[in-house]
């Protein structure tokens, strides 16, 4: 009599024909639930050629681009003009006689006010820097900034720095006492200021010209 089992050999064989029909069954489901997307984009690239109207991005993209766009324009527009110069005055001016140097664009005799020892106190813990606004004897104003200040006790001291907007610039002042010296140097308008000292108090400001100073006679004979 036959067994009414199958064979181990036939259940081998009808396993994986079970397995890929079910697969196919569950693939064909997911397949018709899913919305139809790529019919919805192909109406509309067909709209767009029937119309010539360009493939532009999405409403709500484009205007967070535009919104960015125009806060950084506002912050740009509205960027405050750079401040915090201090008055730096040169007293008593006296215009000295042209002497024999080529180079001499002319020499005048004062005095800065306020006095180089006091300038560190236009600086703070924010803006350790000191910023100065001064009129030379020829009328030009410049704005300073000392980026480094060295102090050697309280009589003494060397401020180092640039003039703003002037590329390659350099300004030195050093004081001891009522001592002061230094020197503005300008490359970029050819011209230096050199700076040093006449009595307590008073300086001597001599405009350079840098161009004849190498060759300056009366410099060779010093």
């Amino acid at each position: 009599m036959a067994s009414l089992n199958p064979k181990p050999k036939t259940l081998l064989l009808l396993i994986p024909v079970l397995a890929v029909l079910v697969s196919f069954v569950f693939w064909r489901k997911a397949d018709s639930d899913a919305p139809n997307n790529k019919t919805g984009e192909n109406k509309v690239v067909e709209h767009a050629a029937a119309t010539g109207a360009e493939e532009r991005p999405e409403p709500s993209q484009e205007v967070e681009h535009q919104t960015a766009f125009s806060r950084e324009s506002l912050e740009v527009d509205n960027e405050e003009p750079e401040s915090g110069f201090e008055a730096l005055e040169i007293l008593a001016l006296e215009k000295l006689p042209p002497d024999q140097h080529d180079h001499n664009l002319g020499t005048w005799l004062g005095s800065f006010e306020p006095h180089p020892r006091s300038w560190q106190n236009f600086a703070s813990a924010e803006a350790p820097t000191v910023k100065l606004k001064l009129s030379t004897p020829d009328g030009v104003s410049h704005q300073i900034t000392f980026e480094r200040y060295n102090k050697f006790g309280e009589s003494k001291g060397i401020y180092s720095g640039s003039l703003k907007d002037q590329p390659f610039s350099d300004a030195l002042i050093s004081f001891v006492g009522e001592a002061v010296v230094g020197t503005l140097r300008i490359p970029s308008e050819g011209i230096a200021w050199e700076i040093r000292n006449r009595a307590p108090g008073v300086q001597a400001f001599e405009k350079v010209d840098l161009s004849k100073l190498p060759g300056c006679a009366a410099c060779r004979h010093e």
